[in-house]
């Protein structure tokens, strides 16, 4: 069953590649004054060097989630993993009141906001780089949101193209599952989180 915030519903489904003991795949789903702040993080390799690294970043993100803006808290990521094997990350920030989704990414964890009244899903720009190596031009984009809309994060062992296939309905946790069973590559490491605004507090 899907976890809830005060305006969200969310489900997390990963697993490691094939012959590794733990994943370097980490989430962060947190609720803050700002709204909710959501995060995954890839650790660069496999394995537990990977997975220490993505740790290390969740961390640094709880630590510094009190102002949430998007960009201090990649810049603030990047210090804390400067001397590691660095990390690729996608976020965003649901802001209830204003019903919309800064969002940013660095590096190849996709994301996506799937609607039943759009033809297409939005997809977040990502850019070139490795947080705790080097940084591109940071800028953080916005776009509305709908009670029902669903934002999806998968990282690069999940073939991006179940967004063709995708409906936004159904429980957030069985479609986080599903995505994994259906597009999740044994070769890599594989996570999704799956989170549905709902508009108002659960």
């Amino acid at each position: 069953m899907a976890q809830n915030t005060s305006i969200v519903q969310w489900g997390i489904a990963a697993r490691a590649r094939k012959g590794e003991p733990d994943s370097g795949e980490r989430h962060l789903v947190m609720e803050g004054s700002a709204g909710v702040l959501i995060a995954v993080i890839a650790g660069v390799g496999h394995g537990s060097e990977a997975a220490a690294t993505a740790e290390q970043a969740v961390q640094a993100l709880r630590k510094a989630a009190a102002g949430t803006n998007l960009i201090e808290l990649i810049n603030h990521c990047h210090q804390h993993l400067l001397g590691t094997g660095g990390s690729v990350i996608s976020m965003g920030l649901l802001n209830g009141q204003e019903r919309s989704l800064s969002w940013l990414g660095v590096g190849n964890v996709e994301a996506a906001v799937l609607n039943k009244n759009r033809r297409k899903p939005a997809r977040l720009l990502l850019r070139n780089g490795v947080v705790g190596r080097w940084l591109p031009i940071l800028q953080a984009y916005t776009l509305s949101l709908e009670p029902g809309d669903l934002l999806v994060f998968t990282t690069d062992g999940v073939d991006n193209r179940f967004t063709d296939e995708l409906q936004p309905a159904g429980d957030p946790q069985a479609v986080a599952e599903r995505i994994v069973q259906d597009y999740g590559l044994q070769s890599d490491d594989v996570l999704a989180l799956v989170v549905r605004y709902t508009g108002a507090p659960l």
